[in-house]
């Protein structure tokens, strides 16, 4: 059983709450710019996947591949990421609900406990959907360098 902590002024206690609510709105922003820019990225991908006109010797690379690959975890992670923050959201409801009936202090203290796991897992999926995204997007632009190389170069060569 863990600890709470109880402020010893209500000035303290509404501070923390004005910033707790602007990290879960700031949590919130986050994961779904995530979510969008990760869905726009997959969907690029697969589209570029499905293009007749694109050779398959261009598709057909590790860096596509992999790419692909990670957009696609992050875009699962966004998923998982919304379901998780549903569920802590109910379980937070049902605690404070128990709290105010005061008298099932076992069932509030295991609902505590899952939470503290449901939230531990928001930070898991966050994490792995920005850096599943920032690795997606980095082999795009070896995929979009490595397979344009030639052309890089020659605007290269007029700017310097």
């Amino acid at each position: 059983m863990r600890e709470r902590h109880i402020f010893k002024s209500d000035k303290n206690r509404k501070s923390f709450q004005r910033w707790s609510d602007h990290r879960i709105n700031q949590l919130t922003a986050a994961t779904s710019l995530m979510f969008a820019i990760s869905s726009a990225a997959l969907g690029y991908m697969l589209s570029v996947f499905s293009d007749e006109e694109i050779p398959i010797d261009k598709v057909a690379t590790w860096r596509f591949a992999l790419a692909v690959l990670a957009f696609l975890i992050s875009f699962i992670c966004g998923i998982l990421l919304v379901f998780n923050r549903l569920k802590a959201f109910r379980q937070t409801c049902e605690i404070i609900k128990l709290r105010d009936q005061g008298d099932d202090y076992r069932r509030l203290e295991k609902l505590r406990d899952e939470g503290d796991a449901s939230d531990l897992w928001t930070w898991r999926l966050f994490k792995i959907q920005f850096w599943s995204f920032g690795l997606g997007g980095f082999l795009f632009i070896l995929y979009t360098f490595g397979s344009r190389w030639e052309r890089l170069k020659a605007v290269l060569d007029r700017i310097f």
